[in-house]
Order: structure tokens, then C-alpha cells, then sequence
């Protein structure tokens, strides 16, 4: 039995509209509620990963990139969900973790593994959708990469022996006939599409766009370009927590998007104000990787203050692009490797002045 998106993210309310939309989809009843009011990782009822960051505020990792969940009154706020197929799932899941409904989603930028999931909340009653008016306009942009994750997700599912991956199937196929009945690029591009902008630095205003949803404190930050240049980042100041969208990859080699407006230097402007926001207990939650706190920060300043100054050296030398692709800097060989040649040869462009592609 397939369950609409309206069902268990627009009108369920509380957790019972979620384990019944679970145990529609899954076979779960409500017995699972006591376990799954508070998900632990290893738990056979979820498919996320989730970690418990503060008090009412939970990391979930997991099929993109990493979201933010914060409990109010009023609801969930979610921060980015995930890749595409997968964000039916994610609400169902973030219903379990905390007995409330998604009311609010918050893109931090417009990659498509943060906001593949956003057709399970946009235009669903009672869910507000938020980005950088950027973002919003970039989407657009992503549109053959929505078109053509469902059919890698059905693959992987397919060959999954988890109890959920049937179900999370269905789902996936959900999409596929919503993106196959969309037809037009730009029919399923809205599918996707934040309603409301949110920019911090619009009129040259300066300081973040403060809102308190729910009884909590929500700061919502946009420094200038730096992994995009839509990126914006989610300050909790009262529970000292911050969701850095990917201007964060711990111990991961970032992915550099100059066609998406990437700039090293704004980058490391927009690390320095998170920086400047941490303490000694603040907990960082980056795009990629495992949570961290003020070091991990630290740590990519230093990445890009480094490997800027090996770029730019590799220029007064004349090395050639593709000898740069080949560096294995010792210092970050425990970094994940997997897009390692994309930052090189993001940083090799910058420094040598090629336009970036226009997309």
C-alpha cells in the first residue's frame, strides 16, 4: 500500500500519523514506538542514522548530505533532505525520532544531494520551505540529476536485504511517476523548488535573519560565495549547535563548484564567522562527514590556507593540470579520497584563472 506524501508529512500529527504511516509502509506497529522515539543508530526500524546533537536536536546521515533536525512546539524544522526518492522516507523517520511532523524545511544551498528530498515537502499544507533566493534560482539547474537518481536508487534497493528497502522502494517509485507525469523541465524543477527566499545579506543588510519557530531560536547565516554561492548556514544559539551546509567537509576533500560560484577565499570568510560563533561545546554539524565542533572548523581554514599556497606555487612552477590532479598530500591522506581530483582541480582553475563553466 502506497501512502501519499499529504498523508504522513502534511496532516499526520504527532507520532501516531507516523507509526501508522510506517506501519502501512513498513509493518511496524505501534509497538515500535518506545523504541523508536529515541532512534539509536543501530536500530532496524530506521534506514537514517541518527545522532542526538543537543536536546531536541538530531544529525541524520545517510543517502546525501547530512540534515539537521529541531524540535519545537510547533513541529520538526528540517535542514536539507538528502538525495532524490529518499525524503519521503526522512520524514516519516524524523516523526519517529521526535513524535512531531515536519512543518519547516530549510535548504542550505542547492546541490542535489541536499535537495533531492525536497519533493516530499514542497506544496504539501502546512510545511514551509526556505533557501537562498540563488539556491532557488540554481534548482533549476539540477533537474537531469532529479531525473535520473531514481533509477540508481531503485537499483541499490533492489539489491538491499534491509527490512525497510521494499518499502523505501515504493516510495522512489512514487517520485519516478511524479517526475515522469511532470513531463516539462521546468514542471519538475518546481516540484523542488523552495517557496519562500531567505537572504541575510539582501538590501546589504548585515548579520544573520533571526526567527523563533516553535519557542526555539533559529539564526540563518549567508557570508558571500564560498562552496556556492547560495550557501547558507544554521545557527541554534541557545542550544550551541551549527549546521554548516557543505561549507564544512570533515576530513572529507571538498568539493569545489565554480560554476556554481565557488570562491576559496569567501569560503574561508564564511568558515571564520562559524568559527566565530563556537565555543568550546559547540556542536558542528558538517555536509559531509562525522559531526565535529570548533576544531573541525579549524581544520578546513587550514586545508584551504594550505592547499591555496600549493596551487599557487604549482603556478610559478608551471606544473601542469594534470600532474596537480596526481597530488597525494600526506597531510590529508586519511581524508575520504573520493573527489579528491575534483578539489584539485578546482583549486588548479582558481589559481590559474580559468572561468569557471556557466551552468
Amino acid at each position: 500500500m502506497l501512502i501519499s506524501r499529504r498523508f504522513f508529512l502534511g496532516s499526520a500529527a504527532g507520532v501516531a500519523g507516523a507509526v501508522g504511516a510506517v506501519g502501512a509502509m513498513g509493518g511496524l506497529g505501534t509497538r515500535a514506538l518506545a523504541r523508536a522515539s529515541r532512534p539509536r543508530p543501530s536500530s532496524g526500524l530506521l534506514w537514517f542514522t541518527f545522532t542526538k546533537l543537543a536536546d531536541g536536536v538530531f544529525g541524520s546521515f545517510g543517502e546525501g548530505g547530512n540534515s539537521l533536525v529541531i524540535e519545537t512546539k510547533d513541529g520538526c524544522v528540517l535542514v536539507d533532505s538528502k538525495n532524490t526518492g529518499f525524503g519521503a522516507r526522512l520524514g516519516v523517520e524524523v516523526s519517529l525520532a521526535t513524535g512531531l511532523p515536519v512543518r519547516k524545511l530549510i535548504n542550505t544551498h542547492h546541490h542535489y544531494d541536499h535537495t533531492g528530498g525536497n519533493s516530499a515537502f514542497v506544496g504539501v499544507t502546512d510545511i514551509e520551505t526556505f533557501a537562498h533566493p540563488k539556491a532557488i534560482a540554481r534548482i533549476a539547474g539540477n533537474v537531469e540529476r532529479y531525473k535520473n537518481a531514481p533509477a540508481a536508487a531503485m537499483k541499490q534497493l533492489e539489491k538491499s536485504d534491509h527490512d525497510l528497502a521494499k518499502d523505501i522502494l515504493e516510495n522512489v517509485k512514487t517520485v519516478q511517476a511524479s517526475l515522469d507525469a511532470a513531463k516539462t523541465d521546468a514542471a519538475i524543477a518546481k516540484l523542488f523548488t523552495p517557496a519562500t527566499p531567505v537572504d541575510p545579506t539582501a538590501g546589504g543588510k548585515k548579520g544573520p535573519i533571526d526567527y523563533t519557530w516553535g519557542g526555539v531560536n533559529i539564526s540563518i547565516h549567508h557570508i558571500g560565495a564560498g562552496h556556492t554561492d547560495n550557501d547558507i548556514f544554521i545557527h541554534l544559539p541557545k542550544l550551541n549547535v551549527i549546521h554548516t551546509g557543505d561549507l564544512l567537509f570533515n576530513k572529507v576533500w571538498p568539493y569545489m563548484d565554480r560554476a556554481g560560484g565557488c570562491e576559496t577565499l569567501g569560503w574561508i570568510a564564511s568558515l571564520k564567522a562559524i568559527l566565530a560563533l563556537c565555543d568550546a561545546k559547540t556542536v558542528v554539524l558538517p555536509g559531509h562527514g562525522e559531526a565535529t565542533d570548533k576544531a573541525g572548523v579549524q581544520r578546513q581554514i587550514d586545508f584551504f590556507s594550505d592547499m591555496r599556497a600549493v596551487a599557487t606555487k604549482a603556478m610559478s612552477l608551471n606544473t601542469t593540470r594534470e600532474d596537480f590532479l596526481k597530488l597525494n598530500p600526506e597531510a590529508y591522506k586519511d581524508y575520504a579520497p573520493g573527489i579528491r581530483q575534483i578539489t584539485l582541480g578546482g583549486l588548479w582553475d582558481e589559481a590559474k584563472g580559468v572561468p569557471a563553466a556557466k551552468k
